[in-house]
């Protein structure tokens, strides 16, 4: 459900194809050990932040094993705003299309149709 998210920060940080397998691989992990989904506390923040931060440091470990074996150029150290601002981009556009298949399955096509040429 949350591969795309996933797939944006491996691009952001050039991830070798390997390396993404891995990062689902590890995400999932970190998801399911926490059990995160089960138990996220809101008023501890929003759980997408959270699902980033996973998935940030997953993907620095990677990165980090990866500079260990043979040297990296650089690894990004921070996060900068841009990427921010694309990982919520990337939430706000898949939620919007899981809006969409749900409204989609409640109405006939003629009227999704409409919604959908009115609404976007």
């Amino acid at each position: 459900m949350y591969t795309p998210m996933i797939l944006l920060r491996a691009k952001d940080l050039r991830l070798m194809p390997s390396e993404v397998d891995e990062l689902k691989q590890n995400v999932r992990l970190a998801v399911f050990k926490n059990d995160a989904c089960g138990r996220h506390n809101p008023e501890l923040g929003r759980f997408r932040d959270y699902l980033r931060r996973i998935i940030t440091n997953c993907a620095y470990d990677i990165l980090n094993a990866r500079k260990s074996s043979i040297q990296v150029a650089s690894v990004p150290e921070k996060e900068d705003e841009s990427s921010d601002q694309a990982f919520e981009d990337e939430w706000r556009q898949y939620i919007l299309e899981k809006a969409m298949e749900e409204v989609r399955a409640h109405c006939d096509e003629t009227t999704f149709m409409a919604f959908d040429l009115y609404g976007r």
